[in-house]
């Protein structure tokens, strides 16, 4: 089903009831691009290098779609209803927002049929919970400004000027007993807010409005009232107020429902899908990948990985002619005797997806639907898929080990990150991390430490580099090590691995520098750096050139 929000308030308490009588939830996020390039993945990347740029990602791009597929489990069959929202981030007047698109994942979204003007006129507002407080506390002292009550104006003269003369055009009103409103001239913010402060004091049986003129200016309005008219206003505004809070809340109450009926919570390849889920609709993730760890798994205990499944032990040699890329593995699972997806009954109105697969591949609602379908077929053949007793499920041995880990593609000794439990150090012991203040070619770092053995560099930046060791993956003894990081210029930081990254996540610890002994008869010759290109190099701009 397609939600807008043009018909998401209407659906809201149904998608409300329907994850409480779910089994399990699936989800997949389309997205305005997937990576900033400076934060190039490495295959000896460790899970909190993972983290930090994942991390990068989701506060860089936006979500733009959000699927939901919601799995009820009854005598065999599986209900199934897939929801596929178009979300836009809530914005007021003053509300800056700016984003990022990366180039090839619009062209991408483009080839599978998004509807980019759909987004941007009917997208569902959204705000983070960290926004929410904000707009609170805004609102309070917003409103607290209406009564004068924060930050007092303490009065001089001239303000004394100003209140004796609407005191007299007030009084003039209500000796006269003419009409029930009184319009005050236009003013500036400031004498608003000074007029509120001391109306209420002198005439607390009148109402006080802040109301807009059609030329854009802004008085204050006041109303006869008794004292229970005046009561009635005041919480009529006040729920004016939170329903408009509510509305720029908007797609993030699916969220909150989903965290607060504890669903398991299934995605394929989504430690990033997850991140935009915490950026966006709760908040700025913690600086380290364990105080994150934390904190997610507070609001959402139960989370698989599709992608983490498949490229176990017990799938892998299975699907590996299929490869684990989400409509591939669907395809396994459709294809292969090995898997059973079960018996689907999708509502006529969740219909949307029942055939012509191909026209909504990547619509996230028919991803979300997918995963689900791959989650069931995985389980099914590990153990016993009796999906609406969640809970000896995800007990069971052989489903349990895969609880609360998520997919880290392309790295050489860890495959996952463990959301409830300590990372694993991959070993490397053949590998160093080397740091330098200036620019040095491939070629010339070589030269230095090949001494040692044959080497290579995996760059992480023009001034980081790691330094692999070919021949010496597990036979780095602490004599060699140190050794090895002595090898160097003083102007170079060398550590190993294993220090390099129990030590990243604390940004006070510096890595210390050793200076070479002139014994070991050691020296480079500092290569040129890299030539800058200078301005004079370029002729002068000319903007009607490119008329």
């Amino acid at each position: 089903m397609e939600v807008t929000r043009e018909n998401y308030d209407s659906l809201l308490m149904d998608i409300d009831k329907d994850i409480q009588n779910s089994d399990f939830v699936s989800i997949d996020l389309e997205m305005t691009g997937l990576s900033v390039n400076r934060n190039r993945p490495n295959k000896f990347d460790t899970a909190s290098d993972r983290y930090h740029q994942v991390k990068d990602s989701a506060k860089n791009f936006l979500p733009i779609q959000f699927g939901l597929c919601l799995f009820q489990f009854n005598d065999g069959v599986y209900t199934t209803k897939p929801y596929n929202f178009y979300i836009y981030p809530s914005q007021k007047e003053n509300d800056h927002i700016v984003f990022v698109c990366q180039a090839s994942s619009m062209m991408f979204l483009s080839g599978h049929g998004f509807d980019f003007n759909k987004w941007v006129k009917l997208g569902i507002p959204y705000v983070s919970r960290e926004k929410e407080a904000e707009l609170r506390k805004k609102l309070q002292r917003k409103k607290d400004n209406s009564k004068g009550r924060s930050n007092q104006i303490f009065l001089k003269p001239f303000h004394i000027k100003y209140l004796n003369n609407i005191y007299d055009k007030i009084d003039e009103w209500l000796q006269s007993g003419e009409g029930n409103e009184l319009e005050l001239k236009p003013s500036s913010p400031f004498f608003r807010k000074l007029t509120y402060q001391e109306l209420e004091k002198k005439y607390p049986t009148l109402i006080a409005e802040t109301h807009s003129l059609p030329d854009g200016k802004r008085c204050i309005k006041l109303l006869k009232a008794n004292e229970s008219e005046r009561k009635k206003k005041e919480k009529s505004k006040d729920e004016k107020r939170e329903q408009e809070l509510l509305d720029r809340v908007g797609f993030r109450a699916v969220i909150d429902m989903i965290a607060k009926h504890k669903k398991l919570i299934i995605g394929h390849n989504c430690f990033l899908d997850f991140l935009h889920m915490y950026y966006h609709f709760y908040g700025t993730p913690a600086e380290s990948l364990k105080e994150f760890k934390t904190e997610f798994n507070s609001i959402f205990p139960l989370i698989m990985d599709t992608k983490h499944i498949a490229q176990s032990e017990a799938i892998w040699p299975l699907i590996y002619k299929f490869g684990t890329r989400l409509n591939d593995l669907f395809n396994a699972c459709l294809e292969l005797d090995d898997f059973d997806i079960g018996v689907l009954d999708i509502p006529e109105k969740f219909n949307r997806y029942s055939s012509d697969s191909e026209s909504v591949y990547h619509e996230a609602g028919y991803d979300a639907l997918i995963t689900g379908q791959i989650f069931i077929a995985l389980i099914n053949y590990l153990g016993p898929g009796n999906i609406n007793d969640i809970v000896s499920l995800l007990d069971h041995p052989d489903i349990s080990k895969y609880k609360n880990k998520l997919h880290l593609f392309a790295m050489e000794q860890q495959s996952y990150v463990d959301i409830c439990g300590e990372d694993n150090t991959p070993l490397h012991d053949n590998v160093f991390h080397i740091t330098f203040d200036s620019e040095y070619k491939s070629r010339a770092i070589i030269d230095i430490f090949q001494v040692h053995g044959k080497c290579y560099l995996k760059w992480i930046s023009d001034t980081t580099c790691y330094l692999i060791f070919k021949d010496l993956h597990g036979l780095v003894t602490p004599e060699i090590c140190d050794k090895i990081i002595r090898t160097y210029p003083e102007e170079f930081e060398v550590c190993t691995f294993a220090h390099y990254s129990s030590n990243k996540d604390n940004p006070e610890t510096v890595l210390g520098k050793r200076k070479l002994d002139e014994t070991e008869g050691i020296h480079l010759e500092k290569p040129a750096k890299r030539r800058k290109i200078e301005d004079s190099q370029f002729p002068e701009w000319n903007p009607c050139s490119i008329l």
